[in-house]
């Protein structure tokens, strides 16, 4: 078997609002979305996701630089495959849009893995578990007023989430302060509470912050300095009894190597496509493993999911909705009473229709 021809296709689905953080903008999600053909079996998806219609081309662009490397090459031969990206990429850097490309690849390869041997993903790469808890991320924005807050946060009680997240990082502290209070006293002590300030800050203000909500009892705080900043990323984290939570930003299991070098970070939030996909997060969990580390993968949770139940350090995934209106219900992972599981389908066991796809081109 080998591979012929990857293709693309960009789609934008709406949200249900507008999304507003301390560092982001934007009110559709565009996705990526690779298809790896072979001569002689299954073909393969791979995903990427995007803020923008430019970003969606950019990342089609640079996956077609990459169509010569593959095709020709066994699908089965995932870690060559990557290993072969990964040298190529030397001259364009191994961070940034030719992770997210080789990220869709690995992805796509390692769906036709599962489908050629017929088994889910997950069971393909020894499950550890059959289900994790999840956190609400789909919501709780910096935008939302402070009744807003208040009946979502209860919704995703009463819809059987046992942890959310909400977004701080507003113009002033004392009113991100007010807004984790006000969320803790709608839901109770017994759930999870995430406080994401999306890179918005400065190690003395997260400091500040983290010590000032200590009674709401955060289940983590998560990136409150900017990503690259590994000193104050390590302040924070030394400073705060609250576990600091970071990395969805940073590229390829070296990236979290630099954090735990530094002492950056008390649990790993590696994202699919900055990881270097399906075998990027498996080098990433393999590693959260070695250094006894929580790791909670970001986004993708139709995909992550596979890896996620095989890494011991996993205990709760994100999960946000973005995805569900591409994906055939009868093949997504099964989100019930707050835990989700994969699919039983082989493979990601993720399918598109083309009425979905003429629905979403854009």
């Amino acid at each position: 078997m080998r591979i012929t021809r990857l293709s693309s296709l960009l789609l934008a689905t709406p949200l249900k609002q507008p999304i507003r953080t301390a560092i982001h903008r934007f009110d559709r999600v565009y996705h990526v979305v690779l298809t790896i053909e072979t001569d002689s079996g299954p073909s393969g998806t791979g995903l990427l996701f995007a803020q923008s219609a430019v970003q969606g081309r950019l990342f089609q662009a640079t996956l077609a630089t990459f169509e010569d490397l593959v095709v020709g090459e066994d699908p089965l031969m995932v870690e060559a495959i990557w290993q072969k990206l990964w040298k190529a990429m030397n001259f364009l850097g191994n961070s940034g849009v030719t992770i997210f490309a080789q990220s869709a690849i690995d992805t796509a390869l390692w769906d036709i893995v599962g489908k050629v041997a017929g088994m889910p993903l997950c069971q393909l790469l020894g499950q550890n578990v059959a289900s994790l808890p999840v956190y609400a991320s789909d919501g709780l924005w910096l935008s939302y007023s402070r009744a807003e807050l208040v009946s979502e946060a209860r919704s995703f009680v009463d819809r059987g989430f046992t942890a959310i997240k909400i977004r701080i990082g507003s113009a002033k502290l004392l009113d991100d302060i007010e807004r984790v209070r006000l969320v803790r006293e709608a839901v109770g002590p017994d759930i999870k509470l995430i406080a994401d300030a999306n890179q918005g800050w400065d190690a003395a203000t997260a400091i500040r912050f983290g010590r000032a909500v200590e009674d709401a009892d955060l289940h983590w705080l998560e990136e409150p300095v900017p990503y690259y900043n590994l000193v104050a990323s390590a302040a924070v984290a030394a400073a705060l009894d609250t576990p600091l939570a970071t990395g969805e930003t940073e590229y390829t299991y070296l990236g979290f190597a630099r954090l735990a070098q530094e002492k950056a970070a008390d649990i790993w939030m590696p994202d699919l496509q900055r990881a270097g996909g399906i075998s990027g997060l498996l080098k990433i969990t393999r590693l959260a493993e070695v250094y006894n580390l929580p790791v909670t993968p970001h986004l993708f949770p139709e995909v992550s999911i596979h890896v996620a139940v095989c890494a011991p350090t996993c205990k709760i995934i994100e999960y946000v909705s973005w995805w569900d209106c591409l994906f055939e219900e009868e093949s997504k992972p099964r989100l019930v009473n707050g835990y989700l599981s994969p699919g039983t389908a082989p493979g990601l066991g993720l399918e598109i229709t083309e009425r979905t796809i003429e629905t979403y081109r854009v």
